[in-house]
C-alpha cells in the first residue's frame, strides 16, 4: 500500500484587528484548508521568523487576547507534503485610557485676561473642550482646536467658560475629566454721583449714584478733601443711594 497524502492548503485568517488591552478577537481560518492545522504567533512583524506555536491552538478558530499588538498564522501539514503557510495577520492592541485631574491656575478672572488649564496622570490622546456658561447653565462642550497636550492657554476670556478634557486610545472606551468653570467677571464700572451741595448741619442730602455701575458698590468718605487718601468705608452704604448726614464738611465717593 502506497499512502498519498493530498497537498497541503490553507486558506484565509479573518477576525483580525484592533483590541483594547483586556479583550479578545477570535480568529477564524476560512474553509477549505487541507491537512493539520497549527496556529502561531509573533509580536514582531508579519514577515518575522520568530513565529512561535501555540500550544492547543489547531482549530479553525483561535480567541487571541495578547496584551501586545501580536501577529497570527496557520501552518497547515498534510501527511509528507511540504506545509503550507498562510499570511500572517494583526491583532493591534491599545492601552486603556486614564484621565488623570484636571486643575486651572486661576478659576476667576477679570474679563480680558487668561489662565492655564492642567491635566495630570493622563494616558492616551488627549482632546480639550469648552463650553460658554450663562447664568450657572453650562452649554454644549465643542472642541478647542490645536491642542493635544496637558496644558492648555486659554487666551483671553469675555465670558465664564468651562473646560474638560476627552481622552482616547485606539478602540479602548474614552475617559471624560473632571470640568473646571472659569468665572470671568466684567470690568468694573462706576458712575458719577449726584445730589451733593451745601446743607445745614442737622440736615442731610441723598446721593445718587447713577445707573450702570458694575460690580459691588461700597461708600465712602473723607473730611479731607475730594483727592484724600483717606477715604474710609460707610458702613452698610452698599447701594446706590446713600444719605449723608455730616456735622462738618465732608466729600463722598463710590
Amino acid at each position: 500500500t502506497v499512502t498519498v497524502s493530498p497537498t497541503s492548503v490553507v486558506k484565509a485568517i479573518t477576525g483580525a484587528g484592533a483590541i483594547c488591552n483586556g479583550s479578545s478577537k477570535t480568529l477564524t481560518l476560512a474553509t477549505g484548508s487541507v491537512g493539520t492545522l497549527q496556529w502561531q504567533s509573533s509580536t514582531t512583524s508579519a514577515t518575522a521568523t520568530n513565529f512561535t506555536n501555540i500550544d492547543g491552538a489547531t482549530t479553525l478558530t483561535y480567541a487571541a487576547s495578547p496584551t501586545v499588538s501580536t501577529w497570527y498564522r496557520v501552518v497547515s501539514k498534510s501527511g509528507v507534503c511540504s506545509s503550507a503557510t498562510s499570511l500572517a495577520v494583526a491583532v493591534t492592541v491599545g492601552q486603556p485610557t486614564s484621565v488623570g485631574t484636571l486643575s486651572a491656575l486661576a478659576t476667576t478672572l477679570c474679563t480680558g485676561t487668561r489662565t492655564t488649564l492642567s491635566l495630570s496622570g493622563a494616558t492616551g490622546t488627549i482632546a480639550w473642550q469648552k463650553a460658554t456658561v450663562i447664568n450657572g447653565v453650562t452649554g454644549t462642550f465643542t472642541a478647542v482646536k490645536g491642542n493635544t497636550s496637558a496644558t492648555l492657554i486659554t487666551g483671553n476670556l469675555t465670558a465664564t467658560t468651562a473646560y474638560r478634557v476627552v481622552v482616547s486610545s485606539g478602540v479602548c472606551p474614552v475617559a471624560t475629566s473632571n470640568v473646571v468653570t472659569v468665572t470671568v467677571s466684567p470690568t468694573s464700572v462706576v458712575k458719577a454721583i449726584t445730589g451733593a451741595g451745601a446743607i445745614c448741619n442737622g440736615s442731610s442730602k441723598i446721593l445718587t449714584l447713577t445707573t450702570g455701575s458694575v460690580g459691588t458698590l461700597q461708600w465712602q468718605s473723607s473730611t479731607t478733601s475730594a483727592t484724600a487718601t483717606n477715604f474710609t468705608n460707610i458702613d452698610e452704604a452698599t447701594s446706590l443711594t446713600y444719605t449723608a448726614s455730616p456735622t462738618v464738611t465732608t466729600w463722598y465717593r463710590v
